[in-house]
């Protein structure tokens, strides 16, 4: 946020952020001269984009849901039933990997917590595709951004 930030687009500034740090993890971790820790980094990472998978599809199919003209309660049962797979989805996710998924499902799963984490990580890929097409030169990236 310090570089660039635009105010009432908080999904955008925040999967900036996020991309800017990760390049400079990555940066960091090159610098540093650790093939196992980078290795270890874009491992986490990848991780990371199928439980953004797993949480996106749970939000597309609980807008379709919302979109039903069913009642109430029928939409509440089958929400429950949509975090109740979205934790197992994310438990198995979980499975062979040294992490523990507590601290994302230590608090039940709700709408409030999926917008929160979509928010800071939905727009993270095309992010990163851009500034792949500046051959990760943050300057020249940068300077498109700022022409917004």
């Amino acid at each position: 946020h310090h570089r660039y930030y635009k105010a009432g687009e908080t999904p955008f500034n925040e999967a900036l952020a996020e991309t800017v740090a990760r390049e400079g993890t990555r940066r960091w971790l090159r610098k540093k001269g650790d093939p196992i820790e980078q290795k270890k980094y874009e491992l986490r990472l990848q991780r990371r984009t199928k439980i953004r998978q797993a949480i996106q599809t749970t939000i597309d199919n609980l807008k379709t849901l919302y979109a039903q003209d069913l009642p109430i309660a029928t939409k509440r049962e089958h929400k429950e039933k949509l975090f109740s797979e979205l934790n197992a989805n994310i438990r198995q996710l979980y499975r062979g990997w040294s992490q523990n998924p507590q601290h994302f499902l230590s608090t039940p799963l709700n709408n409030a917590r999926l917008n929160a984490f979509s928010t800071y990580e939905a727009l993270v890929p095309d992010i990163q595709e851009q500034l792949k097409k500046h051959d990760g030169d943050l300057n020249s990236f940068f300077h498109e951004i700022e022409k917004r």
